[in-house]
């Protein structure tokens, strides 16, 4: 699960330790490294947008791992961190938040699975990102997915590796 938040001390890491096998240091990391999500995220192929609703900025850091990863990768992802996260340790429950969730979502699906963009105010932003994104995940469709299981280094763009 998220290697970030064990390694920073939090308490979860006994759960983490049960979802991924071991403990992430020495010879358990082989198991963080075939089962934690951030450490497969060169394995992702699909556009992702990731949301972060309740429980405050701390919240945004448990997502900036796999986040960080896909970017660096230039696959298509975006944070959305919902407006005033920092009120709240429910679900989302006030209607600016629920609109932006909502309306968010639908922006990226109508635009990554039909290629429209609305036009409405304050779109303009949102939309510019990604098309910068698209042109990412354009030019790497094409690429082979690493097998299941099967971690090593990716190649970048320049088509050498990221391990020099």
């Amino acid at each position: 699960m998220r290697y970030f938040q064990a390694v920073a001390g939090t308490n979860e890491l006994q759960g983490f330790t049960a979802v991924n096998g071991s403990v992430p240091t020495g010879s358990g990391m082989k198991d963080w490294l075939e089962r934690s999500p951030a450490f497969n995220a060169y394995r992702v192929v699909t556009p992702l947008r990731l949301e972060r609703e309740n429980g405050g900025l701390l919240t945004v850091l448990q997502a900036w791992e796999m986040f960080t990863q896909l970017r660096w990768m230039h696959k298509p992802v975006e944070l959305y961190v919902i407006p005033d996260v920092e009120h709240g340790s429910h679900a989302i429950q006030n209607p600016k938040q629920s609109l932006a969730s909502k309306q968010g979502a639908v922006d990226w699906f109508d635009f990554w699975l039909n290629g429209r963009e609305n036009e409405g105010p304050g779109k303009a932003d949102q939309y510019q990102r990604w098309r910068q994104l698209r042109s990412e995940y354009e030019h790497t469709i094409g690429q082979p997915r690493p097998p299941l299981l099967d971690w090593r280094p990716v190649a970048d763009h320049s088509g050498g590796s990221l391990d020099k």
